[in-house]
């Protein structure tokens, strides 16, 4: 099997100054010093020598001790799982902190629109309260394919995580009544009506974890074949974990040989279809008069970038980013943060757009710190879950853009 080296600018994502760049053991997850820690077992092995070790006021719980408070388990999954690229000023390209410390409001989850996608979930919410099938971070960490975080590293789907942070959701209080939707699902489950959930990706998500849990094994294998041919992309993938390996699609994953789709001939209408729909991409770009406009207009890309160039630039976007396309991390005096581009700077205050689109004015008085990121907004990642001849039919149509408009990056 070839042994992948990854780019720097991938490294940094994760092994960031705030996550602490080293990303093993750390004070929280070994309790702090004292008689009966984790951290003074290691020292009494003579495994470690501690010295002037810092006394946190919090230790992260077990996630996976049932015993344990649901909440703590939870916020210590994230805290281990996400906040090191999820946190102000690091990796995470989305304005969601998963930071132990922060208080739930604090997270910016919770009745947050996602910026980044909603997969075709109806009314989604990064944290729906207390409806995991209508949160994003619910989907994310239960697909395998477009969407999956995280982006670089594994891609498995952790089950036990996955029924923790569906336990978690349900529990958030919400000002809606939920019961109404979940019934609805539940009788369409009872009456089997699985295409009908199949439908939505509300019912799509609230089906997987259904036949993942509780079903016949003839119903999850009816499930299985219907979504395995299912003519929506992210509702197909989502359900690839259940089928053997041998029976799955063959996509990319981490380790790409550019060579393999340069090499296949791509299709550029059904690379626009991707553009718009799995690939996420125009949840960031536009193109033809599609899209989100956070990142550069890729209208003419194709005068700009041949196939190679713009290959080089998915598979590596921190390699070259324009001045005008460079991430700053605002921390503010009042210790509010904020990250985004900045659009314009003077004497007095800077403008800068974040990932919402928002343009804000902030007074240069008001900055306690600001911190440019040596990395893109756009994440490595992004074809691992296509197969080559998907990423070629991408790159096809991104480069046969070649109709007049805005080309910077």
């Amino acid at each position: 099997v070839p042994w992948r080296f990854v780019a720097r600018a991938e490294c940094l994502r994760c092994h960031n100054a705030w996550a602490g760049e080293t990303l093993s053991f750390n004070w929280l997850q070994l309790s702090g010093a004292g008689e009966g820690s984790e951290l003074q077992r290691l020292e009494n092995l003579g495994l470690l020598g501690v010295k002037n070790p810092p006394k946190p006021s919090v230790h992260l719980t077990n996630p996976y001790d049932e015993k344990a408070g649901l909440n703590d388990r939870a916020r210590a999954w994230l805290q281990v799982n996400c906040a090191t690229c999820h946190r102000n000023g690091a990796g995470g390209g989305v304005p969601s902190w998963f930071n132990y410390e922060l208080s739930i409001e604090e997270t910016r989850t919770v009745n947050a629109q996602p910026t980044r996608g909603d997969f075709g979930i109806k009314n989604a919410r990064v944290v729906a309260p207390g409806d995991p099938f209508t949160s994003t971070l619910f989907y994310r960490i239960n697909t395998e394919g477009s969407g999956h975080m995280p982006h670089i590293g594994s891609r498995l789907a952790d089950a036990d995580g996955v029924a923790l942070m569906r336990d978690w959701i349900a529990t958030i209080p919400s000002k809606e009544t939920e019961s109404q939707k979940l019934a609805e699902l539940t009788t369409a489950l009872a009456r089997k009506d699985f295409d009908q959930l199949l439908s939505t990706m509300n019912g799509a998500l609230f089906l997987l974890d259904s036949i993942s849990t509780k079903a016949p094994a003839n119903d999850q294998q009816k499930v299985i074949a219907l979504a395995a041919s299912h003519t929506n992309g992210l509702v197909r993938d989502l359900f690839q974990r259940l089928l053997p390996p041998e029976r799955r699609r063959q996509t990319l994953g981490a380790t790409i040989n550019p060579q393999t789709i340069l090499a296949l001939k791509g299709n550029a209408t059904r690379g626009q279809e991707l553009f718009v729909g799995a690939s996420q991409c125009a949840r960031c770009h536009v193109s033809a008069g599609a899209g989100r406009a956070f990142g550069p207009d890729l209208t003419a890309i194709g005068t700009k970038y041949n196939r190679v160039q713009l290959l080089e630039q998915i598979l590596y976007p921190s390699k070259n980013i324009a001045p005008e396309y460079k991430v700053t991390a605002l921390t503010l005096r009042d210790e509010s943060e904020l990250s985004g581009f900045i659009l314009k700077r003077d004497s007095a205050e800077i403008v800068i757009r974040d990932e919402s689109l928002a343009e804000r004015r902030i007074k240069l008085t008001a900055i306690k710190e600001a911190r440019e990121s040596a990395l893109s907004a756009m994440p490595e990642g992004l074809l691992a879950a296509m197969t080559a001849q998907e990423a070629a039919d991408l790159l096809e149509y991104l480069a046969s853009n070649k109709t007049a408009g805005s080309t910077s990056r």
